[in-house]
């Protein structure tokens, strides 16, 4: 939801529209101040608060427009994941740098907010990422069809779907595993994976049926849902935390695998002369 608000503000903060902000005394406030909302909707803290560190529990909402930015904000996450979920952090880190690249993409050029915290009672990590760009349905448009915005959801989280474009992360080999591997990694860890864009969302339930991924998100454990009020853009929410057992071993060997079963790149054809 941070994510959300910073997207938003920051949207109609530079189409010249003021944001005002009424009580101001309502709980959570001093948090979402600390997490750096207010700068994005141009609007100063409503009273003073005590800035506390946030490496190791939380990193405060980051605008992504570039490469740069991106690597900013997984350097301010890797203490979280280094420091409380070391044995799985290239993995976490890879299915993050995935996850807001591919966030960006769908942009259509409007920057993209990222934000986490870790809960320490329950030993997860929650990440956030959104967007007020063109949403899936158009991006998705340029490259497969697709029916409306429900559509556009659900093939998103497909191998091979979104990602396809080569990029700083992405190669013809792995093209689209960006947002699969996400919902891989929540379901691994048994927590929730949610992306919503325009009208629609779809969210991964935290039990599932089988320790085994799914190509296709109807397989899933899960929740559609349609005819919400439009979002302008894409966001994508996860939850990972570290599970003891056989279902985080081999994490990226298991995605791969179900990765390449369900999709294989078509081999080029190269020219020949005789």
């Amino acid at each position: 939801m941070l994510s959300m608000l910073a997207a938003w503000g920051d949207y109609w903060v530079r189409q010249g529209v003021k944001i005002n902000c009424k009580n101001t005394d309502a709980k959570g406030v001093d948090y979402v101040a600390r997490m750096g909302l207010f700068k994005y909707i141009s609007a100063t803290n409503p009273r003073e608060i005590t800035e506390h560190e946030p490496s190791g529990s939380f990193v405060p909402i980051t605008k992504l427009v570039n490469s740069s930015d991106r690597a900013k904000f997984m350097a301010n996450l890797m203490p979280i994941l280094n420091k409380n979920h070391s044995r799985y952090s290239d993995a976490v880190k890879y299915s993050l740098s995935e996850l807001t690249n591919n966030v960006m993409e769908h942009a259509g050029g409007a920057p993209a907010f990222a934000c986490a915290q870790y809960y320490k009672q329950s030993d997860k990590v929650s990440i956030g990422v959104a967007d007020c760009g063109i949403g899936l349905y158009t991006s998705l448009s340029n490259t497969i069809s697709v029916v409306d915005d429900c559509d556009s959801v659900m093939q998103s989280v497909k191998p091979g779907i979104s990602g396809a474009v080569k990029s700083v992360y992405s190669s013809s080999d792995n093209a689209g595993a960006g947002l699969f591997y996400n919902k891989c990694i929540a379901h691994a860890s048994r927590q929730y994976f949610a992306i919503i864009s325009g009208s629609a969302a779809f969210r991964l339930r935290r039990k599932q049926n089988s320790i085994d991924f799914n190509a296709s998100p109807v397989n899933d454990r899960h929740d559609v849902y349609q005819n919400l009020p439009n979002w302008k853009g894409t966001v994508v929410g996860l939850d990972i935390k570290v599970a003891s057992g056989r279902e985080f071993n081999n994490l990226s060997k298991r995605v791969l695998e179900t990765y390449t079963r369900q999709y294989r790149p078509k081999k080029k054809v190269n020219i020949n002369f005789e």
